[in-house]
């Protein structure tokens, strides 16, 4: 299937770079009287056509509210040459990329290869933070909050070293006991904590 590439009315200038690039690599190029006229159309789209937009034309709360939901079924590209002030939500939302259109042909023509094989064009920084933030999140939720109420001392020294990651011949050797003495700590722990594993005890953390 060809490859559709809808664009709002461009400057001069901008709008010869993606005609170039359309030329290069066959794709059909259609441009657009409005940003609401495409957005109404982008459901007759094929999966393989890309919507470009540029921020400039639309108040970028606006742009948002417009957006929002439509990156399910279309590859959205924003066309800007503005900071990253607003990139982390543009790339929240789903748009595959930001393409400044002011930077040389060669460095557009690789943002838009990059994202019509399905890979995302942003400034490093934005996806090292958005990278960032989607690990502390898979941390917090991956990590329970252990209740320690109830054990007894000893077996809330054994929870400590088996949150800290030791083994149960390392904390043996530790508290000078056999290690099928720590094992039969290790099965009270788990029954008084409602933990089925030792794993989920070393995620843990001692509320």
């Amino acid at each position: 299937m060809k490859t559709e590439m809808h664009v709002v009315k461009l400057p001069t200038a901008h709008l010869l770079k993606l005609k170039s690039y359309c030329e290069l690599h066959h794709v059909t190029l259609i441009e657009h009287e409005s940003l609401s006229l495409i957005l109404r159309k982008s459901a007759s789209f094929s999966l393989s056509s890309l919507v470009c937009i540029d921020l400039k034309l639309s108040k970028c709360t606006q742009l948002f509210n417009q957006i929002d939901g439509i990156t399910k079924t279309i590859r959205l590209v924003i066309l800007s040459n503005q900071d990253h002030q607003y990139h982390q939500k543009l790339l929240e939302l789903g748009c595959r990329g930001v393409i400044n259109l002011d930077s040389e042909p060669s460095a557009i023509f690789n943002a838009f290869n990059a994202i019509v094989n399905n890979e995302l064009w942003y400034p490093r920084c934005v996806l090292s933070s958005a990278y960032s933030a989607l690990l502390s999140k898979y941390q917090r939720d991956n990590k329970c909050t252990l209740d320690c109420e109830g054990l007894t001392e000893k077996e809330s020294e054994i929870t400590t070293y088996l949150i800290q990651g030791y083994q149960n011949k390392e904390i043996a050797s530790l508290l000078h006991v056999s290690v099928n003495t720590v094992k039969s700590h290790v099965q009270h722990i788990l029954k008084k904590t409602g933990l089925s594993n030792r794993g989920q005890l070393s995620r843990s953390k001692r509320r």
